[in-house]
């Protein structure tokens, strides 16, 4: 792998749909771990044990290894949100010698502009008080 992607930010600020153009763009892998959930029945929305992410996060850590192999660039799509997650993505990428780009998060404004937005359309599923409460 030449470059590894990594976008984070909060959920609804437009990084699914960032990293989808990204993708399209690069042709390069994508690995989501919002996919990666729903494949396991979970919704970050309704919040998620930290035990589950740690689980998903080793799932899309299995993915990148794979595609490593591809010397191809790849992208991850994650919220991100606890630190540790954040690391163990950059030792992955200082273990295996490749370049590293992190795209951060929006800016507030664009996250309850995308809630808002979702709350009208209901294009998927929303997020409980409580998870916004911890983020």
């Amino acid at each position: 792998m030449r470059t590894l992607y990594l976008i984070c930010g909060l959920s609804f600020s437009g990084k699914t749909t960032l990293a989808r153009k990204i993708v399209e763009w690069l042709q390069c892998a994508y690995i989501s771990l919002d996919d990666i959930n729903a494949e396991r029945g979970l919704w970050g929305g309704d919040g998620i044990p930290v035990e589950e992410w740690e689980r998903t996060h080793a799932l899309a850590r299995d993915r990148l290894a794979t595609w490593m192999v591809t010397r191809k660039d790849a992208l991850v799509d994650d919220v991100n949100n606890l630190r540790w997650l954040r690391d163990r993505w950059r030792t992955r990428r200082a273990s295996a010698a490749i370049a590293h780009s992190y795209l951060p998060k929006h800016p507030t404004h664009r996250t309850v502009a995308g809630v808002a937005q979702n709350q009208v359309t209901i294009k998927r599923k929303g997020i409980t008080e409580a998870v916004w409460a911890g983020t």
